[in-house]
């Protein structure tokens, strides 16, 4: 672990062991020497995050005493960013609430960032007054850039084609149309049209067209029963023209929840869908309430929650993954809300 990320890991750990104690202002610490055997750090790295926590008010160093809670520790707090970098659509407020509201417990406010693929200097100044970043979505080389030159700890959500460095939870997107196609094979479903998005620098394309493959073998399906086409990103008229050029042949669709707005609001999808399943592969990123009204709609949503992971990571497993520092969410579960249907069930495995 670097430097940065051993003192901005303690600097985590200090405020975690006072919100979960309760420890009221004038708390006096418990001894350098005891810390340091807790956190396993050198007294060098615990003095510097002690340090940074009373520049910011938090605590306060009294010369021959110790440190102690300070009086402002209410009002002095933390800052996580959140950037998003091509998907206006995430994070959700569905996601934003409650991970602003669990981040509350730990003195730390969050700032969303949404950006272009493009880098922005007025972002990268705001990124710098954070004390850790969380990142998303499509990153260029550029951004990884940007967001290293700033040296603060960083947690990367979702797949990526770049070796961008970066801690990263990612989702197991084999699992995901694994259970698409054996729930559609369940009811004799076998012929399927696959939706993936046609963009160079959509950093998890790669990554979802190796779990499509894996996904097809473990099933016993081929090229034969399962049709891959590329969307166009933001495209509807994309959606519509794969509808009709694939007219006949798939019973079922396979889709990403951020395509499925851009067919919806074409008044005759559904003539052009044949009225088949589509099976939506969710990550929180769409929950309109218009979705509740179409039927056939089905969604595979993954359990785990986006606050729960950015909470464990910074507070809890201090800056560090399990493994070789990627982590892989495995558990996906068929959701029925907020996707309904009147007469296609499926149930788990």
């Amino acid at each position: 672990m670097s430097r940065i990320l051993k003192y901005s890991s303690v600097k985590q750990r200090l405020i975690q062991y006072i919100v979960e104690r309760g420890l009221p202002v004038g708390t006096k610490l418990p001894s350098e020497r005891s810390l340091c055997a807790r956190f396993g750090v050198s007294n060098l790295t615990l003095r510097h995050a002690e340090d940074e926590l009373c520049e910011s008010g938090m605590l306060q160093r009294e010369e021959g005493r110790g440190v102690f809670i300070a009086s402002t520790w209410k009002g002095k707090r933390l800052r996580l960013g959140f950037l998003s970098i091509d998907v206006p659509t995430y994070p959700t407020e569905s996601i934003i609430r409650p991970l602003s509201d669990l981040l509350d417990t730990y003195q730390c406010d969050l700032q969303v960032l949404y950006a272009h693929h493009e880098v922005q200097a007025w972002l990268v100044e705001e990124m710098s007054r954070m004390d850790f970043l969380v990142v998303s979505g499509f990153l260029t080389q550029e951004w990884v850039t940007a967001i290293r030159s700033l040296g603060k700890p960083v947690l990367q959500l979702g797949h990526s084609n770049l070796e961008t460095g970066f801690p990263r939870v990612e989702s197991d997107f084999r699992d995901a149309y694994r259970l698409a196609f054996t729930a559609c094979q369940r009811h004799g479903i076998r012929r399927f049209l696959v939706w993936q998005i046609q963009h160079e620098q959509h950093s998890n394309s790669i990554a979802l067209s190796k779990a499509l493959e894996e996904a097809m073998q473990s099933c016993g399906l081929n090229s034969n029963d399962v049709i891959v086409d590329e969307i166009r990103p933001n495209s509807m008229q994309s959606c519509v023209d794969s509808l009709t050029r694939n007219n006949g042949k798939f019973d079922a669709i396979i889709m990403r929840d951020y395509m499925l707005s851009y067919l919806v609001y074409h008044g005759s999808w559904r003539s052009l869908t044949g009225n088949c399943p589509i099976m939506v592969i969710t990550c929180d990123m769409w929950h309109i309430d218009e979705f509740e009204q179409l039927p056939d709609i089905y969604a595979i949503n993954i359990q785990r929650s986006t606050e729960s992971i950015v909470c464990m990571y910074f507070f809890r497993w201090q800056c560090r993954l399990p493994g070789n520092g990627e982590y892989c969410m495995e558990a996906w579960e068929f959701a029925r809300p907020p996707f309904k249907s009147n007469h296609f069930e499926f149930s788990m495995p």
